[in-house]
Order: C-alpha cells, then structure tokens, then sequence
C-alpha cells in the first residue's frame, strides 16, 4: 500500500462518517434494525464491526472521545469521534501515517460507542 492509497482510505472513511452511510435497498436485509431504504444507517450499524474499542475519559467519568479501531493489520486504522461530531481519521502504514478531518456525525457513531461504553460497567 502506497502513501496515496493511505490518504485515500483515511479519506473514504471520513467522508463516511460526515456524511453518514445511506442504506440502499441491498443494503436494507443485512442489518438487525428496520431500515428501509434511504435511511441513514445508525451509530451501532456502524459500529458492530470494528476490531477494538479505546474511550478518552475524563476526571469525571465522563466520554469524551471514541477511538474506533476500523482496519488493521495492514493499514492500521482508528477512527476518533468526539460528542460535538469531531475529530479524525488516522492511518498508519509501516512509517506512513495520514489524517483526515471529520466534522459532523450524523450516524451517531459516539452516542453508539459512548452508550456501549457505559453498558459494559
């Protein structure tokens, strides 16, 4: 994998996240809940398959951030998402390692991670 193709995966992914996953009609038998098509997918769609999970915490308690591991083994790939929407894409392959920005989480990819978060207390 080429420095390129890093970027561009990091890209696709954080492009996925600020716009949100529309479900197609596919898409619509491979999930748990009821979607139909043209639905937005949901935060626990998103998350149901990723390899590992890392949480920021704050002194309180609190979640601050959710660290999203999303690839591995080759490119290494975490995704952070903070409440506000926020946060990036990171990507690391061999000494390469690229950032993209996302901006928005319309899926609700941190309420998903957050509530799995509390959840496993």
């Amino acid at each position: 994998m080429s420095n390129e193709d890093l970027k561009k995966h990091c890209e696709h992914i954080a492009e996925t996240i600020n716009d949100g996953i529309v479900v197609t009609a596919e898409d619509v038998e491979n999930y748990d809940e009821e979607y139909e098509e043209g639905d937005m997918l949901s935060g626990w769609d998103y998350i149901r398959d990723v390899y590992s999970f890392r949480w920021l915490v704050d002194g309180d308690g609190d979640v601050i951030e959710a660290q999203l591991m999303v690839a591995g083994g080759g490119p290494e790939i975490w995704v952070h998402v903070s409440e506000d929407g926020s946060g990036c894409v990171e990507g690391y392959w061999w000494g390469d390692r690229y950032t993209a920005r996302i901006t928005d989480d319309p899926m609700e990819v941190f309420g998903a991670a957050e509530e799995y978060y509390l959840t496993k207390g």
